[in-house]
């Protein structure tokens, strides 16, 4: 019964983005961002989350992550077909047709996120 609940509310999300695109609504989350402070942000296992995705680009339907650049290699990158679900200040990323477990970001202002995946880097717009 979960399931079906879970269902029914992503097929509800879908069509609120979709409904609020058509509105004008616009995204926040759109551009490219990079990571505030690199090296300066590590939990408390002493790993630093943040440089390992030290940029992303988000476009209307996709997002690209970069890691870490290495001496005289350009940063990798990774791209995935994504749907944004925007609610507030607060923006969820799938690459799938449900919202369950998607990233998080939630906006600070204009032009500085907050990625609520694990290390909680703050970034900002470029």
């Amino acid at each position: 019964m979960q399931s079906f609940y879970r269902a029914n509310l992503a097929a509800m999300a879908i069509i609120a983005v979709s409904s609020s695109a058509g509105l004008g609504a616009a995204n926040p989350l759109l551009g490219t961002w990079k990571v505030e402070n690199l090296g300066a942000q590590r939990n408390s296992d002493g790993f630093d989350y943040c440089s390992a995705n030290p940029a992303f680009t988000f476009t209307l339907k996709s997002e690209i992550m970069f890691g870490p650049a290495s001496p005289g290699q350009p940063a990798p990158q990774g791209k995935n077909d994504v749907t944004y679900l925007v609610s507030g200040n607060t923006i969820y990323v799938s690459s799938s047709p449900r919202f369950v477990d998607a990233p998080k970001y939630t906006m600070l202002g204009p032009n500085e996120m907050q990625a609520g995946q694990i290390g909680n880097c703050r970034y900002e717009r470029q």
